[in-house]
């Protein structure tokens, strides 16, 4: 019996330590240091990222201005450690990436938000409920 009770204990204790999972669909925080520059240009910038449960991922970038459109879409696998968020980019806009391409971010604690060093600007993701 008593084993049994010990079994329970770690079996809640293991559940009730794990992290939120970073699965689903983010997209950027208007108020990113990134967006500011181009909102500035007259610029309309979006970024999505779609984190899928097979540990691959899409991402896409839009820019829409009063006189060009653009479209940037990357895909490839990631991998969560802990507090960090590694992508690897296999894809850019349907063409291979040789070498693929790395890009380290940084989950809040609660894994709400994603944030990104781009340029010297922070890019941060907000996972939609």
């Amino acid at each position: 019996m008593r084993a049994g009770i010990a079994v329970l204990c770690l079996t809640l204790l293991v559940l009730g330590c794990k992290s939120p999972s970073v699965v689903g669909k983010w997209s950027v925080d208007a108020a990113s240091d990134a967006l500011a520059g181009a909102k500035d240009a007259g610029v309309d910038v979006t970024w999505t990222l779609d984190l899928r449960a097979d540990g691959s991922f899409e991402m896409s970038s839009k820019a829409k201005s009063p006189t060009a459109n653009a479209l940037a879409k990357f895909s490839g696998t990631y991998v969560a450690d802990g507090e960090s968020l590694t992508l690897t980019t296999a894809e850019e806009n349907g063409l291979p990436v040789d070498p693929p391409r790395n890009e380290v971010a940084t989950l809040s604690p609660d894994r709400a938000t994603l944030t990104f060093e781009a340029g010297g600007k922070k890019v941060v993701f907000v996972k939609k409920k």
